[in-house]
């Protein structure tokens, strides 16, 4: 394999490792919304051709996106890669402003999509519960840790989000530019970025709330207060993303390839998402 050859492969890989990010941490936070990460390359994919980095995006976003999520409940102690302060801080936190723990728990679906980036999600409550959130970390291990960049290697995220009677969602985090897929059209995503307040974006979340409950009298908020409303909330908002990937003729946009890519691996994404374009073609 010559220069030329190998740095294209290593890019394509890359950019599937970009996705896998951005795949992940968009389904993680699911209900989360949005969010920051997309598909992922197998191991055996280090040197993936655009036409195989295609076929496994797909493969991988179909298996995201058209089946429940299992999860199981778990202790942190388990995660002893992740920065449990980090939890244990933002949720203390939450708690002297009256939110309370609902758990915390492991998306099994994606923990055997994405092994070297397994986490758990820690569930809270507040305003009533009429405000869910989701604290997680995506720390990508291994030598995926090392392609990955500083930029995503350690995404700290927390996610607030609340639900109307009438399918409207507001989901506000500190994914900022790591946000890369969109959200489906219920949803009005505020998105901050990582070095923002806590409280702050609490704030923006709460002025959104009263804005649409104000221009939307009779859709009433949805409560949350328990770890089995926890899950079906999860699951609501699941299949809600489901039906929006679906309905895709593609497994991402044109706009969602050119954003995960970047400037520096552009080239790469428009190979990908031309061959992905091919194979969505051959299958009707």
């Amino acid at each position: 394999m010559g220069p030329a050859k190998a740095t294209s492969s290593r890019m394509d890989n890359l950019l599937v490792l970009a996705l896998s990010i951005t795949v992940a941490g968009h389904s993680i936070y699911v209900p989360i919304s949005l969010l920051i990460l997309g598909p992922l390359a197998l191991i055996g994919l280090f040197f993936a051709t655009p036409k195989r980095a295609a076929k496994r995006i797909a493969e991988q976003m179909k298996h995201i996106y058209s089946q429940p999520h299992e999860y199981k409940a778990v202790e942190a102690r388990q995660f002893s890669g992740l920065d449990l302060k980090y939890y244990d801080d933002t949720a203390a936190a939450l708690e002297s402003e009256g939110f309370t723990r609902l758990g915390d728990m492991e998306n099994l679906t994606l923990t055997q999509i994405y092994p070297h980036m397994r986490t758990f999600t820690r569930y809270m409550s507040g305003c009533d519960g009429t405000v869910f959130v989701a604290i997680f970390q995506i720390k990508p291990r291994g030598w995926k840790s090392i392609l990955s960049g500083t930029a995503s290697k350690n995404l700290r995220t927390i996610n607030f989000q609340t639900e109307f009677s009438d399918g409207h969602y507001i989901s506000s985090s500190n994914a900022g530019s790591a946000a890369k897929l969109s959200a489906p059209p219920q949803v009005q995503a505020l998105r901050f970025e990582k070095e923002t307040p806590v409280p702050e974006i609490l704030m923006a979340h709460l002025r959104a709330v009263a804005g649409y409950a104000q221009n939307h009298p009779d859709a009433h908020l949805s409560v949350v207060d328990s770890q089995d409303e926890a899950m079906a909330f999860q699951n609501r908002y699941h299949a809600m993303q489901c039906a929006y990937r679906q309905g895709l003729k593609t497994p991402v946009t044109a706009q969602e390839m050119r954003d995960i890519a970047g400037t520096e691996r552009r080239e790469a994404g428009e190979k990908v998402m031309a061959e992905m374009e091919k194979q969505a073609a051959e299958k009707f």
